[in-house]
């Protein structure tokens, strides 16, 4: 029989907590003590009143709330369930229901958030169900599984086919094979159920943010953008303007059915850098500016990357010594099908096949695979980093397979045969090209008079 281990809350006692006696009951954990190194310790950075089961042996304090960055799904706090062998379950109870006044819990939808840390089979899982007894794990009664991707989700659980007459609503987190950590946020019970918007999309300019979702039968809708409150639209589609520049935004959509509200479809998404137009030329990033190494996710603001793996985060700026700079842009990991960078958005006023880009290229590492970059032009951002490759168009390709290892190379692409509407010149590291090169990308740029501009300059 497994050991249970019941963390006790220590800023109120179970007998001073209330039951749920009224719905609909919501926590985001944003008023929760969350953990702080030298401040509340893991142990007590839970909810009041719900409590913590954990059956390892060590790390017996997850699941707790958390505001480090890499857990957190939105706002500033979210609960983290964290697996490294220690526990084969962890369990998250709420406060009992008050099914006196509030009826059976089968009448009862229970809405949250979730994602998890890897995307592997077999994926991580929160078990939703219901516990007789909160001091005791063998009357959890399972009523329905989620499985968990990387990306943040709104799911939603009936408890309809609940039959036996537990109080206790409860997630379970179960051990897999693999480590992984599991985060919860939006917990949001209720017995009027109004299904929330869906499948979000949500675009951006310098100045405004564009979202459109499925109504899902919502009669209006409510949308937020950060401290902008638009309340009964009846679209399924909003458009705020005016807004500052590589900033993030924050939006929230919830629909009104018969009268009661639904839960906040959620997220958050950074309005571009201004265009670069002719004024803006030249134009220099060197990425001095930025700290350095593997763990970097952000090469600048203004720039947009990716790579074919999700959880990597390739390319990223490396420590590489060139004329006195210091830092570069590392890409072409050999075991990526393809790695991308690209420049900010150039401005409609400008023709992009008068540009000329120049950079610098550095071999670091001899290998026997061909080591190359593919620059050129992508039309449509949003879709490229959706693995949308088709979107961008190559202008040239750079080979230094046969260069000597740390040897720099100056390279001019000019664009003048580019004849596409696309607006973001893009670098482009694909399988069995760059490997463990180090890209330096000073690049000039030359308008129709002749005169020399400088797109982007790293050296």
């Amino acid at each position: 029989m497994l050991a249970m281990i019941m963390m006790p809350l220590v800023s109120s006692s179970q007998e001073e907590c209330q039951p749920i006696n009224a719905l609909p009951y919501y926590n985001d954990f944003e008023n929760e003590p969350h953990y702080s190194i030298g401040g509340t310790s893991r142990y007590d950075a839970f909810p009041v009143c719900w409590i913590r089961i954990n059956d390892g042996t060590s790390s017996i304090y997850y699941p707790y709330i958390s505001n480090e960055i890499e857990y957190v799904i939105n706002g500033s706090k979210s609960m983290s369930f964290q697996h490294y062998g220690y526990a084969n379950n962890e369990y998250a109870v709420l406060p009992p229901v008050e099914t006196n006044i509030l009826g059976r819990i089968a009448n009862l939808h229970i809405s949250f958030y979730a994602r998890s840390s890897v995307l592997s089979a077999p994926f991580p899982m929160f078990i939703v169900g219901v516990m007789g007894s909160p001091d005791d794990t063998s009357t959890f009664v399972p009523v329905d599984t989620v499985y968990l991707t990387l990306n943040a989700t709104l799911y939603s659980v009936s408890f309809a086919s609940y039959t036996d007459t537990g109080r206790y609503i409860a997630f379970r987190s179960p051990r897999i094979p693999s480590q992984f950590g599991a985060f919860l946020d939006d917990v949001y019970l209720t017995d009027q159920w109004c299904e929330p918007p869906a499948n979000p999309t949500v675009t951006a300019s310098h100045n405004e943010v564009s979202l459109s979702w499925e109504g899902n039968g919502g009669s209006s809708f409510t949308i937020v953008l950060n401290d902008n409150i638009v309340a009964g639209v009846t679209d399924t589609f909003y458009t705020f303007s005016g807004l500052t520049e590589n900033t993030v935004y924050e939006y929230s959509v919830a629909a009104e059915c018969g009268g009661e509200t639904s839960p906040w479809l959620r997220g958050s998404i950074r309005t571009e850098c201004h265009p670069l137009a002719y004024d803006d030329l030249p134009y220099t990033e060197d990425f001095e500016a930025y700290s350095y190494g593997y763990h970097v996710w952000d090469i600048s603001p203004c720039w947009h990357k990716g790579d074919s793996r999700p959880t990597v985060n390739y390319p990223y700026p490396a420590n590489c010594v060139v004329a006195g700079d210091t830092v570069g842009l590392s890409m072409g990991s050999s075991s990526a099908v393809y790695e991308w960078a690209a420049l900010q958005r150039v401005d409609n006023s400008v023709d992009v096949s008068n540009l000329e880009l120049d950079f610098l290229i550095i071999r670091s590492i001899q290998t026997s695979t061909i080591s190359r970059l593919v620059v050129g032009v992508v039309s449509d951002i949003l879709a490229f980093e959706q693995s949308g490759l088709h979107t961008f168009v190559p202008v040239d390709t750079i080979d230094i397979s046969n260069e000597a290892p740390n040897s720099i190379h100056p390279v001019a692409v000019r664009f003048e045969n580019y004849t596409d509407s696309g607006r973001y010149i893009a670098f482009l590291a694909p399988q069995l090209a760059l490997r463990e090169g180090r890209v330096r990308i000073p690049v000039a740029a030359r308008d129709g008079d002749g005169a020399e501009r400088l797109l982007a300059v790293i050296r």
